[in-house]
């Protein structure tokens, strides 16, 4: 009983990271789009966060996830 309990607690744990992945790749893939939109010289928001300006943080972001997904081959394999 005590076996099961922890390997479908390691299968709930894959699962979770699963679903953090393709969350990232969501992530990744509308910070993309955004950066584009401005890189082309359209129009972007300015969104405001109470840190500043939250479209240098997409920027920065997106450009940090952008390298993680180059390394990591199965990160942007979707």
């Amino acid at each position: 009983m005590r076996v099961q309990c922890l390997v479908d607690l390691a299968l709930n744990d894959i699962s979770m990271a699963e679903e953090v992945k393709r969350s990232m790749r969501s992530i990744v893939r509308i910070a993309s789009i955004l950066v584009m939109i401005k890189n082309q010289g359209g129009p972007i928001l300015i969104l405001k966060h109470s840190k500043g300006n939250l479209n240098e943080y997409i920027e920065k972001r997106a450009a940090q996830l952008g390298k993680e997904a180059q390394n990591d081959k199965s990160y942007c394999s979707a």
